[in-house]
C-alpha cells in the first residue's frame, strides 16, 4: 500500500497545481514510515538498485529535478535523504545514497559538458537555473546526511564520487563567472564544511586555493563567506594552519582594500565590504592568532574608513562596527594568554587604535544616532560607543581621566543633525552615561543601550527629553 501511495504521489509532481501538496507528502510518507519501507529493502540488500523502495527513491529524485519549483524539489530530496540516512549497516546507507544523489550529479555533469560547448551569446537564462537549482539539491544531500552512527563511512563515499564533479564546474569559464553558479557552489562547499568537517579537512587546501583564485577573477562576496566558515572550523587547529590562515588573510585583504579604491570607495561595494568585515570578525573570534600580523592595524584604519565613508549603509557599517566593536572588547573564543596581553595591556593594541581613530569613530556613533544614521543600526552603533567610552574609562594609563568625556562632549556637540538636540539633554546624557559606566563597569551595558537608544529617539522626535530623567533618578 505504502508503495502504492508513493506511485501516486509521483504521478502527482507532474500535475502542475498538485506539485507543492505531493513534494510536501513524499517527504511526510518517507520519515513517518520508513520502519515499513525499510524492511523490504533489508531484504533486498543483495539487490539494491532492484529494491522497489529504492527504485522509487531514484525515480522521484530524477523526476523532481524537472518539476520547476526548486523549493518543492528540496523538500522531495530532503525526505529521501532523511530516510537513507536511517538505514543500517554502514555500507547499504552509502550504497544507497550514492544511488539516489546520482541523478543530480548526472545533472550537473550533462550541464557542465554542454556550457563547456556552449558559445556565450548561446547560454540563455534557463541553463543557469538549472545548474543552479541541481546545486541547491546537492548542498540539500549533505545538509540531511545525519542522525546515524555511521554516517562518516556514507558521506566519504559520497563526497568522493560528487567531490570532481564539483571541482569540475569551476574549470569551464563561463560557469566560473557566473555569479549565480558561483555563489550556489560555495554554498555547497560551506554547507561541507559546516557538517562534514572531518571528511572534507583532506579537501581544505585545495578548495582554499580555488575559491581565492575565484575571488581575484570575480570578487564574489560569498567567497569570504564560504572563508569565514573554514576560519570558523578550521582556523585555530595548530600553528601551521594558523600561519596558512594568516597569509590567505593578508591576500584577501589586500585585494578587497584594491578593489574599494578602484571603484570609488566602500560606498560603491557595500556587499563586499560587509563580507570582509564578517570574516575579519570571524578570524578575531575563532583565528585570533591568524588576525594578528603586520596588517592588522591597517585593517583597523580600513574598518574606520568604511564606516565613515559608507554613509550609514547598512551591510557595510554593522559588519564594520560589530568587528571593531568587539576588538575593543577584546572578545574571542580562541585567543592566546599572549595575544589577550598584547590586547589588553595599557597601551597596547587597543588602546593605539583608540588613539589613532577613537575620537573620530565615537563622532560617528554619536552623529548616527542623532540622525545620520537608519535607526537599524541604532544597536549596533550603541555597542560600538559602550565599547569606547568603557576602554577610555578603564585604561587610566593610556588616556586622562577627562579624554573620555572630552570626546565624548565634542561628539554631542558637533552631532547637529538634530534641531532637537540642545545643550541641557547633550550635558544630561554625559552625566547618566558615565554614570552608569562609572559605577557599574561591564554590567552596566544594558542600561547603557537603553539610554542611547532614548538618545537616538529623542533626536529622531519619537519620545519627549523627559525619558532622560528616569536615568537620573
Amino acid at each position: 500500500e505504502l508503495f502504492q501511495l508513493l506511485d501516486y504521489l509521483y504521478q502527482c509532481m507532474g500535475i502542475p497545481i498538485a506539485t507543492h501538496d505531493a513534494a510536501k507528502s513524499i517527504k511526510l510518507v518517507l520519515n513517518t514510515c520508513s520502519a515499513k519501507l525499510k524492511s523490504s529493502l533489508i531484504e533486498n540488500q543483495s539487490n539494491i538498485k532492484g529494491s522497489p523502495i529504492i527504485q522509487r527513491l531514484v525515480m522521484i529524485m530524477d523526476s523532481g529535478l524537472d518539476i520547476g519549483n526548486v523549493e518543492d524539489t528540496l523538500l522531495i530530496t530532503e525526505g529521501c535523504t532523511r530516510f537513507v540516512m536511517k538505514l543500517k549497516p554502514a555500507g547499504l546507507v552509502s550504497d544507497t545514497i550514492c544511488l539516489i544523489a546520482r541523478p543530480a550529479y548526472a545533472r550537473l555533469e550533462h550541464m557542465t559538458q554542454q556550457l563547456s560547448n556552449t558559445p556565450l551569446n548561446m547560454v540563455d537564462d534557463s541553463m543557469v537555473a538549472i545548474v543552479v537549482s541541481t546545486l541547491k539539491v546537492i548542498k540539500q544531500i549533505f545538509k540531511f546526511c545525519d542522525g546515524v552512527n555511521d554516517e562518516k563511512v556514507a558521506v566519504s563515499e559520497l563526497l568522493n564520487t560528487s567531490w570532481p564533479v564539483l571541482i569540475n564546474v569551476t574549470n569551464v569559464p563561463l560557469l566560473r563567472q557566473n555569479e549565480d553558479i558561483m555563489s550556489s557552489l560555495l554554498s555547497v562547499f560551506g554547507q561541507l564544511m559546516k557538517s562534514q568537517s572531518e571528511i572534507i579537512n583532506p579537501h581544505i587546501p585545495q578548495l582554499m586555493s580555488l575559491i581565492v583564485s575565484v575571488f581575484d577573477e570575480s570578487f564574489h562576496p560569498n567567497v569570504l563567506n564560504c572563508v569565514a566558515i573554514a576560519t570558523e572550523i578550521y582556523g585555530n587547529t595548530n600553528s601551521e594552519t594558523e600561519q596558512s590562515f594568516r597569509q590567505l588573510l593578508s591576500r584577501l585583504y589586500h585585494a578587497v582594500k584594491a578593489k574599494v579604491l578602484n571603484v570609488g570607495g566602500p560606498k560603491n561595494c557595500s556587499h563586499l565590504a560587509g563580507s570582509f568585515f564578517e570574516l575579519i570578525r570571524r578570524y578575531l573570534l575563532y583565528s585570533p592568532g591568524s588576525l594578528f600580523s603586520d596588517d592588522l592595524t591597517s585593517i583597523l584604519a580600513f574598518a574606520v574608513e568604511v564606516i565613515v565613508e559608507s554613509a550609514g549603509e547598512r551591510e557595510s557599517t554593522r559588519a564594520a562596527l560589530l568587528f571593531l566593536s568587539q576588538f575593543i572588547n577584546c572578545k574571542s573564543l580562541n585567543m592566546s594568554e599572549v595575544i589577550a596581553k598584547e590586547l589588553k595591556t595599557s597601551g597596547g593594541l587597543i588602546d593605539m587604535f583608540l588613539v589613532q581613530h577613537g575620537e573620530n569613530l565615537l563622532k560617528f556613533c554619536i552623529a548616527g544616532l542623532s540622525g545620520s544614521s537608519p535607526q537599524l543600526l541604532w544597536p549596533i552603533i550603541a555597542d560600538c560607543t559602550f565599547a569606547i567610552v568603557l576602554r577610555l574609562t578603564e585604561s587610566s594609563n593610556s588616556f586622562d581621566d577627562n579624554v573620555a568625556r572630552k570626546w565624548t562632549w565634542v561628539a554631542l556637540s558637533e552631532a547637529n543633525s538634530s534641531e532637537r538636540l540642545s545643550d541641557e539633554i547633550s550635558h544630561l546624557v554625559l552625566k547618566v552615561l558615565f554614570g552608569l559606566i562609572i559605577s557599574k563597569g561591564h554590567r552596566s551595558k544594558p542600561m547603557v543601550k537603553m539610554l542611547l537608544t532614548d538618545f537616538a529617539k529623542i533626536c529622531k522626535g519619537e519620545i519627549g527629553t523627559d525619558a532622560l530623567l528616569t536615568y537620573a533618578i
